[in-house]
């Protein structure tokens, strides 16, 4: 399942053959994300133009659609938390949360005086975090969606919040190679690195930090101490988040 230009396209996983393919009429943003439950699966991407859409996986036919209006933005982070909502980040500074199936909408926060949203937000029962192009990491609480606390970073953090909820703590990487370790619960910092280039992803694993970064340097540390564990360098650009498993 992936992105080519304006269109949403499927492949088997066994031979790599398209499955499907549904042209959405303009460029696709941000990373798409996956809703599956039961006999349920439905895939969903935003599209440049503002638009959001919900494509049944089966065949790539069209489940339901948001216009950008609908929005008040473009949904360039959009992930399924573990309550089985889907949220929608946008650039404006609007988060909206909605059943997947249905696309009804079970609440929308207006946060467009202080925040911008260019990632997908970390879901977690202890908050809501999001990386705001305005140089913060802010925290939401999910029972009242009243801002809990925003954190200050050097450089915009356009990756995603990395979580680790049994650790306590939530990270973000920097355009300017910088990444940070906040408390979830204050937002106080716990510890920081600046490495050579721009981070472009993150993952933990609940013990150690990997962050990724575009001049091809693959970082851990350890993700409560902040000590540095290795480095390499893969002599490759790399444009997205590492995996752990």
């Amino acid at each position: 399942f992936g992105v080519a230009g304006g269109a949403v396209r499927a492949l088997d996983w066994a031979t790599g053959i398209t499955a499907w393919e549904s042209p959405l009429g303009s460029k696709v943003i941000g990373a798409p994300a996956l809703y599956v439950s039961g006999d349920d699966a439905v895939a969903f991407a935003a599209v440049e133009n503002g638009g959001l859409y919900a494509l049944n996986l089966s065949d790539g036919g069209l489940a339901w659609s948001k216009s950008g209006d609908e929005l008040s933005g473009a949904a360039y982070g959009l992930t399924v938390g573990g309550d089985g909502a889907l949220y929608a980040a946008t650039d404006t500074g609007w988060l909206h949360a909605f059943n997947p199936l249905t696309s009804e909408a079970y609440w929308s926060l207006d946060l467009t005086q202080s925040d911008s949203f260019y990632a997908p937000p970390a879901i977690t029962g202890s908050g809501i975090f999001l990386s705001s192009a305005y140089q913060a990491l802010t925290a939401i609480n999910p029972a009242t969606l009243e801002t809990m606390w925003r954190a200050e970073t050097l450089g915009v953090p356009y990756t995603p919040p990395s979580a680790a909820e049994g650790l306590g703590a939530v990270f973000v990487g920097t355009d300017r190679g910088w990444v940070y370790a906040f408390s979830m619960a204050d937002g106080s910092q716990w510890w920081s690195a600046q490495v050579s280039g721009p981070i472009t992803g993150l993952a933990n694993d609940g013990a150690r930090l990997f962050a990724a970064a575009s001049d091809g340097s693959v970082y851990a540390w350890d993700a409560a101490t902040g000590a540095a564990l290795w480095a390499l360098n893969s002599r490759s650009t790399i444009s997205g988040p590492p995996l752990t498993d």
